[in-house]
């Protein structure tokens, strides 16, 4: 099953990037499949962590929910225009929350300039305790916004594998471990951009930081 996962998604044409964030500390952290390396933002997470799923032996990366981000870059600009300004967009992972983030939010993925500048499409945890402030939220701008919220709470320090999928004029949709938990109709119009902005686990202004780990 892991190996044909892993096939299905390295197939796909539209692919721009497929980081397992298996590997070891360096200079940046290479994408496993894609264009798209990332740079190691202010301090990097812990990599080498223990594996998320049984069925996928490698190592995945700890951010500490208090300053660990990943930036991406490529030829000098963090955030290429192949991530935003398109009419499809699918996100998928596997995460493990290890704790409630605080009274801000906690941004797993994302481009985002800050928690109340430009947005183009983010997923994250609203945080600060509370009935649905534990629960992933997703957003995209494109014409309009599109928040899909209330989706289940997975801050429960067990790995979950979840998929966020746009589609413009159409859906869309979120799943959680092969389970559709969510779904929004939207009208048309792309992806707006937020300049350089691309981050896991954190938002660009360094805040909103992720406590869990990812692969």
């Amino acid at each position: 099953l892991k190996l044909a996962y892993q096939q299905a998604v390295i197939a796909a044409s539209s692919l721009l990037g497929y980081w397992k964030l298996n590997e070891t500390v360096g200079a940046t952290q290479a994408v496993d499949y894609g264009p798209y390396g990332f740079t190691l933002g202010g301090v990097p997470p812990t990599f080498g962590a223990t594996a998320l799923k049984s069925t996928d032996p490698a190592t995945s990366a700890t951010f500490n929910g208090t300053d660990d981000e990943l930036h991406i870059v490529t030829g000098g600009t963090q955030n290429p225009s192949e991530l935003w300004g398109n009419t499809e967009l699918t996100v998928m992972g596997v995460i493990k929350m290890s704790a409630v983030p605080g009274t801000a939010s906690a941004q797993v993925i994302g481009n985002i300039e800050s928690a109340g500048g430009t947005m183009s499409w983010s997923l994250w945890v609203p945080g600060g305790g509370g009935t649905g402030q534990t629960r992933l939220t997703f957003r995209v701008v494109s014409g309009a916004t599109y928040t899909l919220n209330n989706l289940p709470d997975i801050t429960d320090n067990v790995a979950h594998h979840i998929v966020a999928t746009f589609k413009a004029s159409d859906t869309i949709e979120f799943w959680i471990d092969g389970v559709r938990v969510g779904t929004l109709a939207t009208g048309a119009g792309a992806i707006i951009d937020a300049p350089n902005n691309f981050r896991i686990g954190a938002t660009s202004d360094d805040a909103r930081f992720l406590p869990g780990s990812l692969s």
